[in-house]
């Protein structure tokens, strides 16, 4: 926090108060009466095993194309943070097919997290070990990369082995190595040592974050109220063509957003992006009534299939939007939107 902020968390703090309050209000008004147990839910869910193995399929062959494509050097050693998640930097094969590759594996490895847990909790130990291989491949990519994505699998993993008696213990052990996990990738991102080769300083990295921030290290979970903070005490200017595309459902590579970004995004830091809530703001009433509008839309039509027919697609549409709800005030307007307009 202490390399970009003006300390508007403090300065602006009712602002911010009331914002949240009112994004909160917001919402309340369309989630559905009707109660429903998750928990009983995911116990009662009958998911055909074709699910999972076009899952499994589609897994394999992202990351088959994606571990032909990547630069190996890259991967085992790099000195700047962000390189190996970077498909302009990592990819040697680098076309509208690879990176589009490079981008699936990782939401779709979030997803076979939870899949990996629901098999071996529900008994089909097959598919379990089948998905095993590639889910923890994922996750040792992303702790190798020091991206949060790896505290996100274990976390994830274990909330749902959470709801089955059977996975209270592993719960347990998955949610607390998720915690350690965000500590570790966090200092591990400030230092100069990314890629497979800086695996053997996991438990250092815990050490050193936990001497530094104590267990004020928990705070780290709300980070995206400090630097949604700072739209207050900041009158951010965006091009147009950014604020445009900002809010475009297309991929990249057919609308060239990423090469808007690089020139025209506003961060924070190097390292610390512009939040999506601060970003709409700044773009004006217009643009924040589109985004805000399908964010609405998308909580409601999510919330309302779940109480309709509670199953996996239901559930697991409404958990996106509960995970790009969260998102959005710590990551960029783009990927969040495109979340949520999809689910809409």
């Amino acid at each position: 926090v202490r390399v970009y902020t003006t300390y508007a968390y403090i300065h602006f703090f009712p602002q911010m108060f009331l914002l949240q309050a009112a994004m909160l209000l917001g919402l309340c008004p369309i989630v559905p009466k009707a109660r429903v147990s998750v928990g009983d839910a995911v116990r009662a869910m009958q998911v055909n095993e074709a699910l999972f193995w076009g899952l499994i399929g589609l897994l394999y062959l992202c990351w088959s194309i994606v571990l032909v494509s990547i630069d190996w050097r890259i991967v085992w050693s790099n000195s700047v943070y962000l390189t190996m998640t970077d498909p302009e930097k990592v990819l040697v094969i680098n076309n509208a097919f690879t990176r589009l590759s490079f981008t699936l594996v990782a939401p779709l490895g979030i997803l076979a997290a939870a899949a990996t847990a629901f098999t071996f909790c529900t008994g089909r130990q097959r598919l379990g070990f089948i998905l095993l291989p590639v889910t923890a491949w994922s996750f040792v990519f992303g702790l190798a990369a020091h991206s949060r994505a790896a505290a996100a699998y274990l976390i994830l993993a274990g909330l749902i082995a959470a709801m089955f008696p059977r996975g209270r213990w592993a719960a347990a052990i998955l949610v607390a190595a998720g915690f350690l996990t965000t500590l570790s990738v966090l200092w591990g991102r400030g230092s100069s040592n990314h890629g497979f080769s800086s695996l053997d300083e996991y438990f250092n990295n815990i050490v050193s974050y936990y001497n530094v921030s104590g267990f004020d290290a928990i705070s780290n979970v709300y980070e995206g109220v400090f630097t949604t903070a700072e739209y207050f005490s900041h009158n951010f200017r965006f091009d147009p063509t950014y604020k445009i595309l900002s809010l475009s459902p297309l991929f990249s590579f057919i609308d060239g957003y990423d090469r808007v970004k690089d020139v025209y995004a506003i961060r924070l830091s190097y390292f610390v992006p512009n939040p999506a809530i601060s970003e709409v703001l700044s773009f004006g009433p217009g643009y924040a009534a589109i985004y805000f509008g399908v964010l609405l839309t998308a909580g409601y039509l999510s919330a309302k299939l779940v109480v309709r027919k509670p199953g996996l697609v239901s559930l697991g549409l409404n958990a996106l939007v509960l995970l790009s709800s969260y998102l959005q005030f710590a990551y960029d307007t783009r990927g969040n939107f495109r979340t949520f307009f999809y689910i809409a």
